[in-house]
């Protein structure tokens, strides 16, 4: 529901409940639960462990037997940084792609910047032989190394 870090993580219950507002909310407006997550911060977070170190290797393992899938993403389009046009996200996720192998792109909507590159992002993947698939469930889960 919220990438408040220091409330998210400040216990393994804490961080269920947050998942349970989102849940519940996704599945008023849609009328299905989904049982996919992107854990705030990516599975090998370090911030997690400014307010309950290892918290990390309680929370994956409980997600698993709760029948979520968690998803994480091996290229970012530079959440981190200032960005003031769309030329940045674009150019941080075009000159990272792996060819040949399965990408995962994390990108946010809440900064017009990324809305404005999405899709030149796709035109360029698209004219470059990438595929461009819905995840799913059942989809290969981009896993980070948990530290």
């Amino acid at each position: 529901m919220t990438h408040n870090y220091s409330l998210v993580y400040s216990s393994v219950d804490a961080y269920f409940d947050d998942l349970k507002q989102i849940s519940d909310r996704v599945k008023r407006i849609t009328g299905q639960k989904s049982m996919m997550v992107r854990v705030p911060g990516g599975s090998s977070n370090t911030v997690s462990a400014n307010y309950s170190p290892g918290i990390m290797h309680s929370i994956l393992p409980k997600l698993t037997a709760k029948g979520y899938q968690y998803f994480d993403w091996n290229i970012g389009a530079g959440d981190g940084s200032v960005q003031t046009n769309a030329d940045q996200p674009y150019n941080c996720v075009t000159t990272t792609l792996i060819p040949h192998t399965r990408n995962v792109v994390l990108m946010h909507d809440t900064k017009q910047t990324y809305v404005d590159a999405v899709q030149r992002i796709i035109d360029f993947g698209k004219a470059k032989g990438y595929k461009f698939e819905v995840l799913q469930q059942d989809s290969w889960p981009s896993h980070q190394v948990i530290k």
